[in-house]
């Protein structure tokens, strides 16, 4: 009973395979008759141009039939006809047929095709180059937030800032600025081990002939005659009302950037003291309900052990 039990359900499913071939191959030959059809009715027709020869080609464009190139362009011409067919034009499902349907399958593959391309090319724009991921990377290490810009940004044009695997350095690109004595200085590469104060001294020294610099002068010796304080502003702020970091001017570079967020590299202004009202510290509140958090966690703790 088993045996022909099973022989029984091959038997059908064979002929089940066999009319699903039959019906397609039948498809097939009807796809083939459409063509040959329409192919037939192409080579009946005269050329609509020149109204002489048998027509030989039809525009994608404007269905119109012509028997030879130059017919061919001389309709681009007279007609304004592109000569590409309108892919998303409207067709009826009473004259839809195979041909057709090819079209919009060969669309919809053009279409997947040229999105695939631009994902990739979008992609490798705006993959970093090693040596600007390895500074970003490092820069992270040292506790700094480096964000860099597109590269057709001036900015990002601007940033000399590399890291030394040699002596394991980051050299910053690193701009000055003397707020009230408006003057710009720029050091290209600097070693981010280098002092501020030093740094400054020696921008000072080489402006000397501007009067406006002379309230920023001071004593390397007696760090109690410097008139002024370092600021840098902090990005992804209110335009409106900016904020300000604060930096230590006795430390290094390393130091003074550490738990700073820069944009390619950093802008360092030298403030006068006079005029420090209108730069307002950044309040960091993260690290501030951490701390009163952790405060009211110990307060807590003391009060259950008492």
């Amino acid at each position: 009973m088993l045996c022909s039990y099973s022989s029984s359900d091959n038997e059908k499913q064979n002929e089940s395979n066999e009319q699903q071939q039959n019906e397609s191959n039948e498809q097939q030959q009807q796809n083939e008759c459409e063509i040959n059809e329409i192919n037939k009715e192409k080579r009946k027709k005269k050329c609509e141009f020149c109204n002489e020869n048998e027509s030989k080609y039809c525009c994608p464009a404007c269905q119109l039939f012509t028997c030879s190139l130059n017919c061919s362009k001389l309709h681009k011409l007279k007609l304004n006809c592109s000569g590409k067919k309108d892919a998303t034009k409207f067709i009826a499902i009473n004259q839809f047929n195979f041909l057709n349907l090819v079209d919009d399958y060969t669309f919809l593959e053009e279409v997947n095709a040229s999105t695939k391309e631009a994902a990739s090319k979008r992609n490798k724009k705006t993959m970093l180059a090693r040596h600007l991921q390895t500074l970003v990377r490092r820069a992270a290490a040292r506790k700094v937030d480096l964000y860099l810009m597109p590269s057709i940004m001036t900015k990002r044009k601007q940033n000399t800032s590399f890291f030394q695997f040699k002596q394991q350095t980051l050299y910053w690109r690193v701009e000055w600025i003397f707020d009230q004595a408006q003057l710009s200085v720029v050091n290209n590469r600097i070693a981010d081990t280098e002092n501020l104060l030093n740094v400054i001294n020696q921008h000072l020294k080489s402006n000397l002939n501007n009067e406006l610099i002379k309230p920023y002068l001071f004593d390397l010796n007696d760090q109690s005659s410097i008139n002024w304080n370092l600021r840098m502003l902090v990005p992804h702020q209110n335009a409106s009302k900016p904020v300000w970091y604060e930096a230590d001017f006795s430390s290094t570079i390393r130091k003074a950037l550490e738990g700073k967020k820069i944009i390619e590299f950093p802008t360092i202004h030298i403030i006068l003291k006079t005029h420090l009202d209108k730069y307002p510290i950044f309040q960091n509140t993260n690290s501030t309900s951490t701390s009163n958090s952790t405060s009211n966690s110990n307060s807590n703790s003391n009060s259950n052990s008492n």
